[in-house]
């Protein structure tokens, strides 16, 4: 799979960062204290190497945000890959009657 664009959203100090689109080549500039490292962050959370843990309220979301805003359902993550063709062939073996797909999203509560 490769990664052609995403958006974070209530994730440290981003907000939401609007949707990215990613190239063979993809560079973040900003200023210090811009962001840029929490985006990368959010994109871990989708398949860290330790597994996947619940997101802390207190660490994870915004600041600015209350505690009651902050519930394992809240969008943070919306990403959208591309599918090589044997892995579009294996979904369709797996999901049999289904439309051949040449992309998936995958997001994070």
């Amino acid at each position: 799979m490769e990664l052609t664009k995403f958006r974070i959203t209530n994730f440290r100090s981003i907000n939401d960062s609007g949707e990215i689109a990613i190239d063979k080549i993809t560079s973040l500039v900003g200023r210090n204290e811009s962001g840029k490292s929490n985006l990368i962050l959010a994109l871990a959370t989708l398949k860290p190497p330790a597994g996947r843990a619940a997101l802390s309220a207190i660490k994870d979301f915004p600041r600015g945000r209350r505690l009651e805003e902050c519930k394992a359902d809240t969008p943070v993550v919306s990403s959208t890959w591309k599918l090589s063709k044997s892995e579009s062939a294996e979904l369709a073996r797996l999901l049999p009657g289904s439309p051949r797909l040449s992309e998936v999203e995958i997001g994070r509560g």
